[in-house]
């Protein structure tokens, strides 16, 4: 999956919708062609206001590119069974997005990709960087600077605060204008079409 950086804009929605597309379609949706720019285009991911994405939006754009989603929401979940529940689309190979408070105590609501995961950590591709390059966020022990996909990486306990911390209202600009979103929302991006669908999917 390319990785691509959103720079300074509030676009994480859609680059991170672009980074699901080329999980699925490669060959169309890569750096020099359907990048996380092109996917910005409102015509193509839709926003609220200055880039910022609700679910309603993803869900939007999945459908204008032929694709599956849903807003799943597993905030009714106890904590084990909420991760266990998004790494089962993981390990059915779908890429998932999910929303998250990045720095905790601030106003930073932010989409991600989680691409994978290993005994206590969590890949994603994050167009916004790696956050937790304050050594006062890291947990001892834990190796951040190297995962087998992916640019950025969590323990199992930091993505799930972040995840659970996310439910707020979206600022968008002064007054707050846009709608509220539930806590622990994800998103798995699969293609409509019939072929990855079923058990005869290949």
């Amino acid at each position: 999956m390319c990785w691509h950086t959103q720079g300074s804009t509030n676009n994480c929605g859609a680059y991170s919708f672009a980074a699901s597309m080329n999980y699925w379609y490669p060959c169309t949706n890569n750096f020099d062609t359907k990048n996380g720019a092109w996917y910005a285009d409102t015509s193509r991911v839709p926003d609220i206001i200055n880039g910022a994405r609700t679910p309603s939006d993803i869900s939007d754009a999945a459908e204008r590119f032929a694709m599956q989603t849903r807003e799943s929401n597993a905030d009714s979940l106890d904590k084990a069974r909420a991760q266990k529940l998004v790494k089962l689309w993981l390990t059915a190979g779908i890429p998932v997005m999910i929303l998250v408070e990045e720095d905790m105590g601030v106003m930073s609501l932010h989409w991600k990709v989680i691409t994978g995961y290993d005994e206590n950590r969590m890949f994603y591709l994050n167009s916004g960087g790696d956050h937790e390059n304050l050594l006062t966020n890291r947990t001892p022990g834990v190796d951040y600077d190297t995962a087998p996909v992916g640019n950025d990486v969590d323990t199992e306990d930091q993505w799930y605060d972040k995840w659970k911390v996310a439910g707020s209202l979206i600022v968008g600009g002064n007054p707050i204008i846009a709608p509220s979103v539930d806590p622990c929302i994800f998103m798995p991006i699969y293609p409509a079409d019939t072929f990855f669908a079923g058990t005869d999917a290949q």
